[in-house]
C-alpha cells in the first residue's frame, strides 16, 4: 500500500487563489493558478454568476462615491474653515482642477474604493456560504 500519495481534489471542491495572487495579477505582476483560470473560465461559459466580482465591482463604485466626501476631511485646514462639505461636493469639477487638492481626492476616491471593493466580495462571500 502507497502512503505517500497526494489526495486528489473532488469534483465539488473549488480552486482557490490568494488576495495575493489576484491583486498582483490584477496589477500586471504574476500568474494566477492554471486551475483557478480554468474554474473561472468554466464558470463564466456556463452562465453561473460570478457574485465575488459583482460584489467588488458595486463595493468598489460605492466606496469611491462615499470617497469624495472622505477627503474633504483630509484636505488642509484652511479649506474646511472657510467651505461646507456641501459646498465642497458641489464644487466637486473646481476641486479637481485645484492640483493643490485634487491629490488628495484622487487617493481618497481610490483607497475607499479599494477598500468598499474588498468589503463587497467579503460580503458576496458570505452571503453564498449561508
Amino acid at each position: 500500500m502507497n502512503t505517500d500519495k497526494q489526495p486528489t481534489p473532488s469534483n465539488t471542491e473549488k480552486p482557490t487563489a490568494t488576495f495575493k495572487q489576484i491583486l498582483l495579477h490584477g496589477l500586471g505582476f504574476g500568474e494566477l493558478p492554471p486551475d483557478y483560470l480554468k474554474h473561472i473560465q468554466k464558470q463564466t461559459e456556463s452562465g453561473e454568476s460570478n457574485d465575488a466580482f459583482l460584489g467588488f465591482i458595486l463595493g468598489g463604485i460605492i466606496g469611491a462615491i462615499v470617497g469624495y466626501p472622505i477627503s474633504f476631511f483630509l484636505q488642509p485646514g484652511l479649506l474646511r474653515a472657510v467651505t461646507s462639505l456641501g459646498e465642497y461636493c458641489a464644487k466637486f469639477s473646481e476641486v479637481i482642477k485645484d492640483p493643490k487638492l485634487s491629490s488628495t481626492v484622487y487617493i481618497t476616491v481610490a483607497l475607499s474604493a479599494l477598500i468598499g471593493g474588498v468589503i463587497g466580495v467579503v460580503y458576496a462571500n458570505k452571503k453564498n456560504k449561508a
